[in-house]
């Protein structure tokens, strides 16, 4: 998946992509320097600086269209697949998780573990829409930081992200070279998916640093805490509290440091 479409600035690459497939048309991957309507996962709002020249370009900006014939229930394991392909990509910038460097949090933020805390170096989110024959065009979106965040009109800054260029010496990736990386590993996870889901969530389990921590977790809108045991094939995470085991679906669980 070599070619894709790169824009300077658009609403959202996401929405790019699911509207392309509801007018009846094959949607292009596209990378976005600038995204005026970003969104992460549960609804949230967020926004990247806006470039000033060709060499500020804050967040790799990115999604990448599928289809998913109807019935196809490994689709629900597309964020995992995509968690993986975020991780392997942000790897040719030089960190690696044997180095103590990328791994994911349940689901699928790519973090690294910095100054006795967590810090989110991406994030992905999946949205889909139904297409014609029953089938469901899935849009990937990703975004990496590559430089670090300051405070602007378009965002805040927050105390737990982090950027490709405060992980390695040197000059980080530039965003088409990272898009590209993600665009080849998300076809490579989404095609051994289709053919063996247990295999690609054998691989998820061994890059996901939520297993066997400490965690806060949200249910029936009450914050509880426990112990995160297992991500199951499903996807589902799997939470010890008290002897009581919940599997969570959905939602926010944060690691606990001390």
């Amino acid at each position: 998946m070599a070619n894709f479409l790169h824009v300077s600035s658009t609403g959202s690459t996401n929405q790019d992509v699911l509207r392309a497939f509801r007018e009846g048309t094959s949607p292009e991957p596209i990378l976005a320097d600038h995204q005026t309507a970003g969104r992460g996962r549960l609804g949230r709002i967020w926004h990247n600086d806006r470039p000033t020249d060709s060499s500020t370009v804050q967040a790799m900006l990115g999604s990448v269209p599928q289809t998913w014939a109807a019935g196809q229930a490994e689709v629900s394991l597309v964020p995992f697949a995509a968690g993986l392909a975020a991780v392997e990509a942000a790897a040719i910038a030089g960190p690696t998780r044997d180095q103590g460097g990328v791994e994911l949090s349940w689901p699928n933020d790519v973090v690294v573990q910095r100054d006795g805390g967590w810090r989110k170096l991406a994030g992905i989110l999946v949205e889909s829409c139904p297409i014609a024959d029953g089938a469901l065009g899935v849009a990937v979106g990703v975004g990496m930081n590559l430089q670090p965040i300051r405070d602007s009109a378009d965002q805040i800054v927050t105390s737990r992200a982090i950027s490709l260029a405060e992980l390695i010496s040197g000059e980080a990736p530039d965003a088409p070279e990272i898009f590209h990386a993600f665009c080849d590993r998300l076809q490579h996870w989404t095609e051994w998916l289709r053919r063996d889901p247990k295999a690609v969530m054998a691989q998820y389990r061994e890059n996901c640093c939520t297993i066997g921590q400490p965690v806060e977790f949200q249910l029936a809108r009450e914050l509880l805490s426990g112990r995160a045991l297992e991500v199951a094939d499903s996807g589902e995470l799997i939470v010890d509290r008290g002897g009581q085991h919940h599997r969570i679906t959905v939602g926010d669980v944060v690691i606990q440091t001390a």
